[in-house]
């Protein structure tokens, strides 16, 4: 190369780094974004029924979960109140378990 291709090709240089350095905006590396986290799959939150019954493999009733009309009353506001229970009955209809309402059975739900 003789002496006058090198002085262009220093001063090409030189001249293509200065207005690059004047004219384009300067960047800058930035830290990756997280990848956008997917929405929750929809979650039911509240179920609800009158009775579930439960059945086996065949498809047989095996018992019901349901709510069973409790007492009533009258309150001291003068309305009508009633406490329901919650029962698990087996596929005879006869109850196994219940919760709230009162403690106290009539002698013809007794089956034992």
């Amino acid at each position: 190369m003789n002496r006058q291709n090198l002085m262009l090709v220093l001063a090409a240089g030189l001249l293509g780094g200065l207005i690059s350095r004047v004219t384009l905006p300067s960047v800058h590396a930035q830290n990756p974004q997280p990848a956008p986290v997917p929405p929750p799959p929809a979650v039911t939150r509240e179920v609800r029924a009158q009775s579930f019954t439960l059945v086996d493999g065949a498809d047989r009733t095996i018992g019901t979960f349901t709510v069973a009309p409790g007492d009533l009353w009258i309150g001291r506001d003068g309305r009508v109140n009633s406490q329901g229970r919650i029962v698990l009955r087996d596929s005879q209809g006869r109850e196994i378990w219940s919760a709230g309402g009162t403690l106290i059975k009539p002698l013809s739900e007794n089956t034992r």
